[in-house]
């Protein structure tokens, strides 16, 4: 009961400290020579600016992220069948407190 408890927990504190994109369409991957990958969407120029990074358009992983061969391939079917995706970002920026937005969750809808 207890490990159910703190697994809720944790879901519900993701949620509150997370930023969601639906129907998101990739624009173009870039594959950076650090390991670290960032993809790009078409969005409208006053969408929300999740955790007040200054890069808005665009989520990205570094190459230590565990599920980053995941992700890869999971945009790459998006973008090659032409689905959107729904995207949830943690509240913290990555590569500088003000950079880029830090992918947690990808799902093709």
């Amino acid at each position: 009961m207890k490990k159910i408890l703190i697994l809720m927990i944790a879901l519900i504190s993701i949620q509150v400290s997370a930023w969601e994109g639906t129907d998101l369409y990739v624009d173009y991957i870039d594959v950076k020579s650090s390991k670290g990958v960032s993809v790009y969407f078409t969005v409208s120029a006053d969408v929300d600016n999740p955790a007040g990074c200054s890069q808005i358009g665009t989520v990205s992983w570094d190459g230590e992220n565990v599920s980053g061969q995941n992700f890869m391939s999971t945009f790459l079917a998006a973008k090659m069948s032409g689905s959107p995706v729904q995207i949830i970002v943690d509240s913290a920026c990555i590569w500088g407190s003000t950079g880029w937005p830090s992918l947690l969750t990808v799902r093709i809808k």
